[in-house]
């Protein structure tokens, strides 16, 4: 088994899964706990909005951190596939150079998004 994930989605979906089952143990245990700060700092219309964003943010935060582990765990375990790729991606663009084409930026994973990156030096957008 892999010590990283490679689909950005998957990474999603476990920190949303998380974020919202720790925001639902929150307010369900602790319902009243917004509402006496609330009406210090918000009106009343902006008071459903704002109970919606914290019940979110625990999520977004969670993606956040588990995004950069993730991609540091890809820096350190992941080492012999992103060299792989690297390789594909340079063979890809002295072949384009060759006959004055250019190739497409395919992303499939984040293996592939590492190895895009750490070879900005040789490619740009068009």
């Amino acid at each position: 088994m892999a010590a990283y994930y490679r689909k950005t989605l998957t990474i999603f979906w476990q920190s949303f899964t998380l974020g919202t089952t720790l925001s639902s143990g929150w307010f369900i245990f602790y319902p009243d706990s917004l509402d006496c700060v609330l009406p210090v700092l918000f009106p009343l219309r902006f008071v459903p909005l704002f109970k919606v964003a914290t019940f979110f943010a625990p999520a977004l935060v969670l993606f956040a951190v588990m995004y950069i582990i993730n991609w540091a765990l890809i820096a350190s375990f992941a080492g012999e596939e992103v060299t792989k790729k690297r390789e594909e991606i340079l063979a890809n663009l002295v072949d384009a150079l060759a006959v004055n084409n250019s190739i497409r930026y395919r992303i499939e994973n984040l293996i592939d998004r590492h190895a895009w990156k750490s070879l900005k030096l040789f490619w740009r957008f068009k």
